[in-house]
């Protein structure tokens, strides 16, 4: 569920600086309230650091902090909204990752003071005072500035000021080593004129449905004498407005047909699965040629992701005739990256002699002050390890079960270490239970967000995990009664009313006074009575 991530992971800091200016406001808030949050720790106390020629320059700027981090990683979370990460399996890779792409924009920022590439006074107060306009628009916001820091001033001194000098900073970097020319523009699009028309045109249209070639020839000689709209009601067929629709949904064929369409005609009958469909095209937007593309709201997209591009050849070949180095001084963060930069076997196994050493004592004991979050470390090295296909040393598979037992005893509400502990002890209805609720509690939510069918496979497991549970007489009764809630909850969740009343049923049999069944009972009628008065 948080594929969203990976995303991020794949951006390079300096495309992070084209951000809205109430983006920017709302991160440095982030920011600052977790600097102050994390006031404890010391500020000269680094991360990470870049070094030059085998040397960390003097200039602070070649240092992160773990307060810096904090801070970067409180934008991250405020970014996606999210409220936290899962502190052993989340965090640490997150942070990771996060430190090195602020070490990569520290290397960025040394060779723009290097060459000089520095904002003025002026450009800074320019670009302030956009962002103090577009401030005092947002009442609500200002507002708050004002609460939080006292005046808008000191907000925009404090916080905003920073941020808007590392900027232009990244700006002034980006057009000397990597400006894009309208040359340069119309070989990329020449180049890559398919995947760009793939990407950008798209079409409005209102979709008519039949069961018949038959049924969607009749609505077609329809259109001759009356409007869309008029022939769908005539028909009694319901039209589904597609906006904003991409290329691709279609067969070839019909793509191009309706993509070489002008607005207000009709593209069909055409046959898609075992259907037939009719397509009203309202409005079509398309990549004709360079001119149309140059006028294009998405120009400059496309032009920011050729600069990107470029940036990165260019930081490639920067670092290594520079020798500079990116290097992670935090030991749980080091250990992560290599993990996730590891591409051999041989390789993993080095870090797990590594590891090993720290985690484990000489009788084979876990070592307790190590941190959980090295031992979580172990925990994926070795999964990865196995990923490779070769057979694994069972010792290795010994010390993995021996640190996700013993991290189960102490983050039993981590869903990343119950599923592991449920894979190690399948048969342990404890742990069953801990599993399939806590996985349920995280599926729900998500349930009326995006569907049942793209949770399906997570919902069906659900079911059955919780299902055995009620169906295990050696089961705590508590248990058993919990598991059946959750499938009658579920079933209500997903407008199942018929599997909802079987589970209200065994639940009462289970437990008479758990809920008001009464109450319960004449809410599934009401269900019940709904489904089927939209089925006549």
């Amino acid at each position: 569920m948080r594929e969203w991530f990976k995303k991020w992971q794949n951006v390079i800091v300096w495309a992070l600086a084209v951000a809205f200016i109430a983006g920017i406001a709302w991160w440095s808030v982030a920011g600052y309230i977790s600097t102050r949050a994390n006031s404890n720790k010391s500020e000269a106390e680094a991360v990470g650091y870049v070094v030059v020629n085998g040397q960390v320059p003097k200039d602070s700027t070649a240092k992160v902090s773990a307060a810096e981090l904090e801070s970067e990683y409180a934008n991250f979370l405020a970014n996606y909204s999210v409220g936290n990460l899962d502190p052993l399996f989340e965090e640490p890779p997150q942070k990771a990752n996060l430190l090195k792409e602020l070490l990569k924009e520290r290397a960025i920022l040394l060779y723009a003071k290097e060459n000089k590439l520095l904002p003025t006074k002026k450009e800074i107060g320019a670009k302030l005072k956009e962002y103090e306009n577009e401030i005092k628009k947002n009442q609500a916001f200002l507002q708050y500035v004002k609460q939080r820091f006292g005046s808008l001033d000191a907000y925009l001194d404090k916080v905003l000021k920073p941020a808007v000098e590392k900027t232009l900073i990244l700006d002034k970097v980006r057009n000397k080593v990597a400006s894009v020319g309208e040359e340069e523009m119309k070989k990329h699009f020449e180049e890559n004129i398919e995947n760009i028309k793939t990407k950008y045109d798209t079409v409005n249209l209102g979709l008519a449905w039949f069961e018949s070639e038959q049924d969607a020839n009749k609505f077609m000689s329809l259109l001759s004498n009356m409007p869309f709209d008029q022939a769908a009601s005539q028909m009694n067929v319901q039209i589904t407005p597609l906006n904003n629709l991409k290329r691709g949904l279609f067969d070839k064929e019909i793509d191009e047909k309706i993509f070489s369409a002008t607005p207000n005609s009709f593209v069909g009958p055409f046959k898609l699965s075992e259907s037939w469909f009719v397509a009203h095209i309202k409005e079509v937007t398309v990549v004709k040629d360079f001119a149309s593309f140059a006028l294009s709201d998405f120009y400059e997209t496309e032009r920011s992701i050729l600069q990107n591009q470029t940036l990165e050849r260019w930081y490639e070949e920067y670092v290594k005739t520079k020798n500079v180095e990116l290097r992670i001084a935090d030991e749980i963060l080091l250990s992560w990256d290599r993990i996730s930069q590891a591409a051999s076997q041989s390789e993993l196994m080095e870090l797990e002699k590594e590891l090993s050493k720290k985690l484990f004592l000489e009788d084979g004991s876990i070592a307790m002050d190590a941190a959980d979050a090295l031992k979580s470390a172990y925990v994926v090295l070795v999964e990865k390890i196995e990923d490779f296909g070769d057979e694994v040393d069972e010792n290795l598979k010994k010390r993995k079960e021996a640190l996700v037992r013993y991290l189960y005893e102490q983050y039993p509400s981590s869903l990343y270490i119950v599923r592991r502990m449920y894979q190690i002890d399948r048969n342990n209805v404890e742990v069953k239970y801990n599993y399939f609720t806590l996985l349920y509690s995280i599926v729900k939510p998500y349930i009326p967000l995006v569907g049942p069918q793209t949770l399906l496979q997570s919902i069906l497991e659900i079911e059955a995990g919780l299902a055995s549970i009620v169906l295990d007489t050696s089961a705590a009764t508590d248990m058993r009664v919990s598991a059946c809630y959750n499938l009658y909850d579920l079933s209500k969740e997903l407008g199942d009313a018929t599997s909802a009343k079987f589970y209200l049923d065994q639940l009462q049999k289970l437990n008479p006074n758990y809920i008001d069944f009464e109450v319960a009972k004449r809410e599934l009628e009401e269900i019940l009575k709904g489904t089927t008065e939209e089925q006549k």
